[in-house]
């Protein structure tokens, strides 16, 4: 080394270690671990967890771990043990051992590794719902077993309250990074959000479907993803190693008021890619406490509005949430009837609505896939008429009387301007609608086609479906997908990264994703904040080209207005 590099290996790792640590991002990580509550819990969990007060007192605090791991974050460096090892024993001075309450004992690089590793493991030890051995050595009778005891064994008891201890933990990190925000914000925030699932990949190969083979990856619990359908890998070579993180994120109140607050994540929910079951009312359950709301708005995409509406969309109605959500080709157009309305597109409309106007969004899907078969012209034509059918339905669509009441029932009046006469059943101007319909099985119209049973709540949705306050609304739940897509940026915190994550595990992967998310919040608030400061501040006003006999700028020319003084 000294030959080559003209310094002992000893010294070149100080120069690859050496550079400041900002103690505002320290103090940052401190102030939001404080402020969430985690700390209190981990030492009363470990507290339960001890039989003596026996053994050495530890140099490297529990109440240091997090903290230290949320600033590697967003520092950019993620989490990486020897990486932090090397942060505890060169890049801290004074100062930050004292804030993190840690002891600056001499000590060498895996002292302080050993040290931290050994901290975080007691901490995910009173979280860890699925401790499985993570050798890379696993069998599938023993994993099938372990799995087994976990879920419906000896183990359930322990499994289930730490799944819940670690899905209060992360949320607290996500929730109190995002009520870091300044309060003016938090007032002008009426609930809206987006939900959404995203990749977060482990390293090494794919376990196998089948759970009667040999666990292929490191952490057996591991799931396979795959892009299309529910993203739940079927054993396709392009399918990936990892887990699914889920995220509520705040969207704007209406869709042209973005500089009221910042987009933020708020909830988040952890699994195995394709296992959404219930994930997404968690979701919603956690952003509806987190804030106090009574009705808001969510944003999903087909994944969700395809779940089983005992899991969805039952407790999301009564939860007082609307949706504004999009539909599988072969859902448009009739999805249910009551009385004498039909469910359109997610819309309830009187009988008397034409067939030609039911069909006209399935009209214009089919128009999109064969669209290469027409000349320009003819296309624009056919298009332009199929959504003045769609505009044409809302001379038939009922009109919502007030929101959802706590048992999901809604109260519509019958349109008064139809092209069509239309008069209700008992000639009352209302109808209440309750969360369910009795079930009817609809005849299909093709000889030979399959029945299918209507349930009108599967598809339910506050907006008119493709019309402009739809396509507004749901558009904004690309701020959603953006939050997803900002915390894997390999230039922020870099989630997309595995080589960033030494952990291995459920909770291991969980909680760095909840961290990383933490970071993410606070980093869009104080951009957010940066964005407004900019804004306020005045142009520079350019001097004006043309110069007196001097060569001088002429002076800026000033109306009367606004030369007048203020008041």
């Amino acid at each position: 080394m000294a030959d080559t590099f003209g310094m002992s290996s000893e010294e070149r790792d100080d120069e690859h270690a050496l550079g400041p640590v900002s103690l505002a991002y320290l103090r940052n990580s401190i102030a939001l671990i404080e402020n969430s509550g985690i700390n209190e819990k981990i030492m009363q969990w470990d507290g339960e967890a001890r039989t003596s007060t026996a053994g050495r007192k530890r140099v490297l605090p529990l109440t240091a771990i997090l903290p230290i791991m949320l600033l590697h974050i967003q520092m950019g460096r993620g989490v990486v043990y020897l990486d932090i090892a090397n942060t505890l024993h060169r890049r801290f001075g004074t100062k930050h051992f004292e804030l993190l309450g840690i002891p600056n004992k001499p000590s060498d690089k895996m002292d302080w590794y050993h040290r931290f590793w050994r901290g975080l493991k007691q901490i995910l030890g009173h979280i860890d719902p699925y401790p499985f051995p993570l050798d890379g050595r696993m069998k599938a009778g023993d994993y099938a077993a372990r799995l087994a005891d976990f879920t419906h064994g000896e183990g359930k008891e322990q499994h289930e309250r730490n799944l819940d201890r670690i899905d209060w933990l992360c949320n607290q990190l996500v929730l109190a990074s995002a009520r870091t925000m300044p309060k003016e914000f938090l007032r002008q925030y009426q609930g809206n959000c987006a939900i959404d699932a995203s990749l977060i990949a482990v390293q090494g190969r794919q376990n196998p479907t089948n759970l009667e083979l040999n666990r292929s990856n490191p952490d057996p619990f591991s799931g396979r993803y795959r892009r299309g359908g529910k993203h739940d890998g079927k054993g396709a070579k392009t399918d990936i190693a990892g887990y699914e993180v889920e995220t509520a994120t705040t969207v704007w109140n209406r869709p042209s008021e973005s500089e009221l607050f910042p987009s933020v994540v708020t909830a988040i929910s952890f699994h195995k890619p394709g296992m959404l079951v219930g994930h997404g009312m968690k979701l919603i359950e956690r952003h509806k406490a987190a804030f106090g709301l009574d009705r808001f708005l969510v944003m999903a995409d087909r994944a969700y509005n395809n779940s089983r509406i005992e899991t969805f969309h039952i407790p999301a109605r009564k939860a007082g949430v609307e949706l504004v959500i999009d539909y599988r080709a072969k859902d448009l157009g009739l999805q249910g009837a009551y009385a004498d309305l039909y469910l359109v597109d997610g819309n309830w409309h009187v009988r008397s609505l034409p067939q030609k106007l039911i069909d006209a969004t399935k009209d214009l899907v089919e128009l999109e896939k064969s669209r290469s078969e027409f000349e320009r012209f003819d296309y624009n034509q056919k298009r332009a008429a199929l959504l003045a059918r769609l505009k044409n339905r809302s001379h038939y669509r009922m009109t919502a009387k007030g929101l959802p009441d706590p048992d999901g029932y809604q109260r519509f009046t019958y349109p008064t301007e139809s092209p069509v006469p239309h008069t209700s059943l008992d000639g009352k101007k209302s109808i209440m609608i309750p969360l369910l319909i009795p079930e009817k099985t609809v005849k299909a119209k093709e000889p030979g086609g399959k029945s299918r049973v209507l349930q009108p709540l599967k598809h339910l949705q506050r907006f008119a479906y493709m019309g402009e306050e739809w396509s507004s609304h749901y558009g904004m739940r690309n701020l959603v997908e953006a939050s997803n897509s900002r915390f894997k940026d390999a230039n922020q915190e870099d989630l997309g990264n595995t080589k960033k994550r030494s952990g291995r595990g459920f909770s291991s992967n969980y909680l760095v994703t909840a961290l990383a998310i933490s970071s993410f919040n606070l980093r869009s608030i104080a951009a957010f904040i940066l964005k407004l400061r900019d804004k306020a501040v005045e142009k520079p006003i350019r001097a004006r080209r043309r110069k007196d006999e001097n060569k001088r700028p002429l002076a800026r020319l000033v109306t009367a207005q606004a030369a007048a003084p203020p008041g």
